[in-house]
């Protein structure tokens, strides 16, 4: 709805600009919905792929420590040397328990058990060249860790944002451009008409479900529902984008939100929600004077 005030706005940006309050509110709208775009965009940032990414790294840095462990330990035993192979096998056996920041550590503690032995561990394959591998996997697994953490606030802070602009661009339409676009009524009663019929298409919340002699055929309704996916528990204030727009609306005390006049296609459905990871659901097909439901599970940040 906001977006469609602000074509609104450009389509009569004659008009309005003869009242100097209009102007410097619709101004005001036209800010708002381009911040609400650029944070829409980073709270849907592609975390998923950069965690996929940091799990990819995560294991194969893992299965290197775990093999060179493994062999150092063996080493050790023939070699008689009973010190570094009990730290050898001591730290095989806590990688499967470590915490990520742990397990970056591990190579360090590692290196110094083996580095003063690198003449002989050449015999199974031991070498220098494998230790900087192993750096450089470590390395690499920290930065994704960084990256994963920075794109986790950006998403926390964007969706505050988008929601103090939803807040502000409603208190503008509602106490200030809903009365004041009564200035163009006299002269131009059909622009008042249009402004006034955009601002009824918002994806208002229904307060009882449609009845079907209500029923538009040419439109559907349908109430989106966001749940936890761990346990089924509605999240409260997830936002919503339909077709990559954002949703004008977050989920109530039940995880839901009820959009109206929904095109009679497929839609995509994708819900972000502080704490969880984006979930979205594509190939939704809507029919004429049909009410749906579609329900999506989001993911807690940190699983798999």
């Amino acid at each position: 709805m906001i977006g469609k005030i602000v074509g609104f706005a450009q389509r009569h940006n004659a008009l309005i600009g003869t009242f100097a309050p209009l102007a410097t509110l619709f101004a005001k709208v036209g800010t708002n919905h381009g911040l609400l775009q650029s944070n829409h965009a980073i709270q849907l940032g592609d975390r998923k792929a950069i965690g996929l990414e940091k799990e990819q790294m995560k294991t194969t840095y893992t299965n290197h420590l775990s093999t060179l462990l493994t062999r150092s330990a063996g080493y050790f035993n023939f070699a008689q040397k009973p010190s570094e192979a009990q730290q050898c096998h001591s730290l095989l056996s806590r990688l499967p328990a470590l915490q990520e920041n742990d397990l970056i550590a591990v190579a360090d503690t590692y290196m110094a058990i083996v580095t003063p032995h690198l003449t002989d561990l050449a015999a199974v394959k031991i070498t220098a060249d494998r230790l900087a591998q192993l750096t450089n996997q470590r390395d690499t697994l920290r930065n994704l860790m960084l990256s994963v953490a920075s794109a986790r606030y950006e998403s926390v802070q964007a969706t505050a944002t988008i929601g103090l602009l939803l807040r502000d661009t409603k208190r503008l339409l509602r106490d200030e451009l809903d009365l004041l676009m009564e200035v163009v009524a006299d002269e131009n009663p059909e622009v008042l008409a249009e402004y006034e019929s955009l601002r009824k298409v918002s994806y208002r919340r229904r307060k009882k479900p449609v009845e079907p002699e209500e029923a538009d055929p040419t439109v559907a309704t349908a109430t989106v529902k966001v749940v936890d996916a761990t346990n089924g528990d509605p999240i409260v204030g997830a936002t919503l984008a339909l077709d990559s727009q954002p949703v004008n609306d977050v989920t109530d005390e039940y995880g839901e939100i009820d959009l109206d006049n929904l095109t009679l296609t497929q839609h995509e459905f994708t819900a972000t929600a502080n704490g969880y990871q984006a979930a979205t659901l594509q190939g939704a097909t809507t029919t004429g004077g049909e009410d749906y439901v579609f329900e999506l599970g989001l993911e807690p940040e940190g699983s798999s």
